[in-house]
């Protein structure tokens, strides 16, 4: 491979090389492709006459370009439907602007599967389209799966694909919330376990459907349909007594189950079906208060959970000698000085932990906590959201370091207790601050002041940081701020004409690509002795049209492909940069959206083969 024509000095790079790597040549089926003219089918802004020319293009990949182009007109798209390039009418059906009706059933006979494969799974398929696809001669696992998957797939393919689907497209259907009833209660007759149990579990399967599932042979099918909502009462009283405790179970979780059927499992010898009903949100408070009696600590638990428990067993069971139930007593969002009280005497921490987390913890709780002697409780309170100010404010003065850290950290911590810390000698806090979203501008300008390095990049990582605390850290800014700054996009114009003039070229070249960057500083920055810094100037959306002018000029062709990528170069510097004697310029003309159709069509001319280095895009 090789320019076809002969080049200048300058370009001698952009020839083929035997050093570099054959994946940086691009080729098509026919051969290596026209950068350029590749470029010029993909942009959106191509006039209609230039993408019929390019539909005729010898290289396939020009062709497959036209194809995915949004703008591809119908006559075009009517001409590629029958291209010999199966690639390039691929790309052509992978489109989310189809082909017309008529085009794309013309489409339909004599195709290779991947076609039909590609249509069918195309959400834009008109339902029409996909009926016929239902019905070609040549089917396959993955076109059958990808109509099933279709939303616009019409109802009558549907059960055409339930009665001859294989088991993955019967399966795929039968999880289906928005399946109709029809499809559901033949599903529930199939001869896969996988399915059925799929339809047993669907909120969507009548009523007759899971009743008759409810007798199915296998127990996963039973266990389903017992975990439905909607499944009969008589067919949950029935499977209330299946021989499987699994099932068992389902039925005691189940809200829909009623109370009567509950309260027969409330004795049943399997631990794990009294836990469910224990857990179960309907449960009647009588059948709680039976369950928290139960000899076994988890289903004690389980009912400690419970919303509908009355408050009177609540307080029994906050003297109960499992750990894990009144652990679950304290985390109640419902909780009262009743029982709290009794929680906060616990002799093990971590009950009165869990308390002190609780966002409802009563607030005359607070006093006996807050001198708890376990350190891990004082924590458990300083990341509480529900405390007063004045509480949050007591906690600043704890003697443990971890205690203030978690209270600079907690967001739920107001304005003014925040700045309190902000005269703490531990780092932690200082770095706890500096992520909280609740501190004010005035903490935040204190903190930018920290000679800790840790604080001021967590600063700059805040996506809400104040233009004056960005300000701030560029005073005394080490090489990894300065790095930061330039490349934040709500960096002030003062810090970033600061930088300017920053002695390390990587801090130029983010300035100069900096969203935020004012016409003056990329003015200057498009002097800049080094060309990556011009380039990242070029491509910049707020260069004024004087600076690309000049740098259209610039002799670095890295310069000149910025410009020339640059949706806001003057019409004249485009005109004059797409006879740019280096194809990447010209790729870069083809590319842009504000090239006009006069360009396009000059470009699409363009018959140069190079192989592009590693960093041009394609």
């Amino acid at each position: 491979a090789g320019p076809v024509k002969s080049q200048p000095k300058e370009q001698a790079d952009y020839g083929v090389r035997r050093h570099q790597s054959p994946s940086q040549v691009v080729w098509g089926t026919t051969g290596p492709a026209m950068r350029v003219r590749v470029a010029v089918a993909r942009n959106p802004k191509c006039p209609e006459v230039v993408l019929t020319k390019l539909a005729s293009d010898a290289s396939d990949l020009v062709r497959r370009s036209v194809a995915s182009n949004s703008a591809c007109p119908e006559s075009v798209k009517a001409k590629l439907a029958d291209d010999p390039d199966e690639f390039v009418v691929e790309a052509l059906i992978r489109s989310s602007r189809l082909p017309s009706e008529k085009v794309l059933a013309a489409m339909l006979k004599d195709k290779q599967p991947r076609i039909y494969e590609t249509l069918a799974a195309n959400p834009n398929t008109p339902a029409d389209i996909l009926r016929k696809l239902s019905q070609v001669s040549v089917q396959t696992e993955f076109l059958r799966l990808s109509l099933s998957r279709n939303p616009n797939v019409p109802p009558d393919v549907v059960l055409y694909l339930i009665k001859f689907g294989d088991r993955f497209v019967r399966t795929f259907l039968a999880r289906q919330q928005n399946l109709m009833a029809e499809g559901l209660s033949l599903l529930a007759s199939d001869g896969d376990l996988g399915v059925r149990s799929y339809v047993a579990a669907n909120p969507l399967t009548p009523p007759s459907a899971l009743a008759q599932l409810g007798q199915d042979g296998n127990l996963v099918v039973r266990a389903e349909v017992a975990g439905n909502k909607h499944a009969p009462l008589e067919t949950l009283s029935k499977l209330s007594q299946d021989s499987n405790w699994e099932v068992r179970v389902e039925v005691a979780y189940n809200l829909a189950t009623p109370s009567s059927v509950l309260e027969k499992l409330t004795r049943d010898t399997t631990t794990k079906v009294r836990w469910a009903v224990a857990l179960n949100k309907e449960a009647p408070p009588s059948v709680l208060k039976y369950l928290a009696q139960d000899k076994e600590g988890i289903v004690r638990a389980a009912v400690a959970e419970n919303p509908r428990l009355d408050k009177e067993t609540l307080v029994k069971l906050s003297s109960d000698s499992t750990i894990a139930v009144v652990q679950t007593l304290a985390a109640r969002q419902d909780i009262d000085s009743a029982w709290a009280d009794v929680l906060a005497q616990h002799h093990f921490y971590l009950v009165r932990k869990v308390l002190a987390v609780n966002p409802r913890l009563p607030h005359q709780m607070f006093d006996k906590l807050s001198k708890d002697v376990d350190f891990r409780v004082r924590l458990g309170l300083a990341s509480n959201p529900g405390l007063s100010g004045q509480q949050y404010g007591q906690l600043t003065l704890d003697n443990d370091e971890l205690v203030r850290q978690m209270l600079a950290a907690n967001p739920a911590v107001g304005a003014a207790v925040l700045a309190q810390l902000t005269h703490d000698v531990s780092p932690a806090v200082e770095r706890a601050l500096a992520s909280n979203r609740s501190a004010s501008t005035e903490t935040l300008l204190l903190l930018a002041q920290s000679t800790d390095a840790m604080v001021r990049q967590i600063l700059l990582s805040r996506v809400d940081l104040p233009p004056e605390v960005l300000s701030k850290l560029a005073e005394e800014a080490d090489s990894a701020v300065k790095i930061n700054l330039a490349a934040d996009a709500r960096c002030p114009q003062t810090v970033l004409s600061w930088l300017v003039s920053d002695k390390d070229v990587s801090i130029r070249i983010l300035v100069a690509a900096n969203p935020n960057a004012s016409p003056e500083v990329l003015a200057q920055l498009a002097k800049d002795e080094n060309h990556g810094v011009r380039a990242a100037a070029a491509a910049n959306n707020h260069l004024e049209a004087k600076g690309l002018e000049v740098l259209s000029q610039d002799t670095q062709a890295r310069v000149r492909v910025a410009v020339a990528g640059n949706p806001f170069a003057p019409r004249s510097v485009l005109t004059s940069l797409s006879a740019d004697s280096n194809p990447e310029v010209r790729q870069s003309v083809a590319h842009n959206p504000s090239a006009g159709s006069e360009l396009l069509a000059k470009l699409a001319d363009d018959s140069e083969i190079w192989i592009a280095p590693v960093d041009v895009r394609y």
